[in-house]
């Protein structure tokens, strides 16, 4: 079973930040990535939501959270045949309304819609299983391409998902302890 995660579910549960709002999000994701450690779970991240969570990784940290994610999860670029897959959902949903257009009546700004449009461009094109996040308009978006768009669970539930190896869990495991 393939997953992918948002960024945020990333800036929670693993850099353990979070806005007043969204607090117990932090223990959801860290629940999550609990629950993926011990089943094994494969996690996809797209190229774009690691861009995203680096940026505001310090430049001290930068190289050493790259390599720390190249080796915990598989990090899906936003290649050609995600390109074709942008195009083609885009074309479903909006037809050759310009982006500008459609981030302005979901009130966002360009950036963010393409950005997301990408992030699930990428779980789409690598036959994804399960897309987690916590954005209403990127769910809405998923669920037309993926087989299952969710919430983070919240921390008492789980996911049922297949194992990996515990060579995998232990590594993920040891590196969420060393983010604490």
């Amino acid at each position: 079973m393939l997953a992918f995660v948002d960024t945020m579910v990333l800036v929670w549960g693993i850099r353990q930040e979070a806005d007043e709002t969204n607090q117990a999000r932090i223990q959801q994701a860290r629940a999550f990535f609990e629950d993926m450690e011990q089943k094994g779970l494969h996690i996809g991240v797209a190229a774009p939501s690691l861009a995203e969570y680096l940026v505001r990784t310090p430049d001290t940290d930068r190289n050493r959270v790259f390599r720390e994610f190249s080796r915990l999860f598989t990090v899906y670029p936003f290649d050609a045949a995600a390109a074709h897959q942008a195009a083609e959902s885009w074309n479903i949903v909006h037809g050759r309304t310009p982006a500008r257009r459609v981030a302005e009546s979901f009130g966002m700004d360009k950036a963010t819609l393409s950005v997301d449009h990408q992030i699930v461009s990428i779980a789409v094109c690598r036959k994804a299983d399960l897309f987690i996040t916590h954005d209403a308009k990127c769910q809405s978006y998923a669920r037309r391409f993926l087989p299952r768009v969710e919430e983070l669970p919240q921390a008492q539930q789980t996911l049922p998902f297949v194992n990996l190896g515990a060579a995998e869990a232990a590594a993920a495991s040891d590196w969420i302890v060393q983010q604490e």
